[in-house]
């Protein structure tokens, strides 16, 4: 049984504003500023998967569109081979091996006459249609969390984890996602959202790893007390 699923975007969250700009300037050349994966963006989503080993991901991005259709990604390889360009092959094998599908494009219907553009209905619409379409195979205490950088997460949106479009997954954000993660009672709940948010709080000011580390520690105590 599916027990964690992280529902994964991968422009500005994998890459970022700030990674193409780096290329952009060691190449010489002007690049797509989501043509690459951000190498630190993608060790901290290893961070998040060593992490929690039960934890799967569902890729949400519109990455997805450029592969099959097949929603079931243990028979395909397509989908899993938009991580062939990273350069460590234990990085890619990693987060390779925890891909188990990805949702599906949905899309709203145009009244006829009304000249708008065939649009997407919210992310969050998407999610919830793969996890209604999985039941079966979700576990009772299943958990998700949304890694995006986009806010259309609808009644989703308690278990959204936004990043910046501008420097992609952070230290911030993937503590965050672990700490979502993490088994604990109904009444502990409240305490998980309390905690993120002191994240977010005390942690703008904090520019070195090992202050926001202590950070999250000192989170988790309060939340096992």
């Amino acid at each position: 049984m599916i027990t964690k699923v992280i529902f994964l975007d991968i422009d500005g969250v994998l890459n970022s504003v700030q990674s193409a700009h780096m290329y952009h300037r060691l190449r010489g050349k002007k690049v797509n500023p989501y043509d690459d994966f951000c190498l630190t963006a993608v060790c901290l989503l290893c961070d998040i998967l060593d992490a929690h080993p039960d934890c799967k991901l569902v890729i949400s991005s519109s990455w997805r569109k450029r592969y099959s259709d097949d929603l079931d990604a243990s028979n395909d390889i397509n989908l899993k081979s938009i991580f062939d360009p990273l350069p460590d092959e234990n990085i890619k094998q990693l987060i390779q091996s925890r891909v188990i599908g990805r949702t599906k494009a949905i899309y709203k219907e145009i009244p006829q006459g009304i000249k708008v553009s065939n649009r997407e209905v919210f992310r969050g619409d998407e999610i919830q249609e793969w996890i209604d379409t999985n039941k079966d195979r979700l576990a009772k205490d299943f958990k998700f969390v949304i890694l995006d950088d986009e806010s259309d997460m609808g009644y989703l949106y308690n278990h959204h984890v936004q990043t910046d479009t501008h420097v992609g997954l952070t230290i911030r954000n993937s503590q965050e996602v672990i700490l979502r993660l993490m088994p604990v009672q109904k009444e502990q709940e409240e305490r998980i959202l309390e905690a993120t948010k002191l994240i977010y709080r005390e942690s703008i000011n904090l520019r070195c790893h090992d202050e926001i580390v202590k950070l999250i520690d000192s989170i988790r105590k309060i939340i096992k007390t």
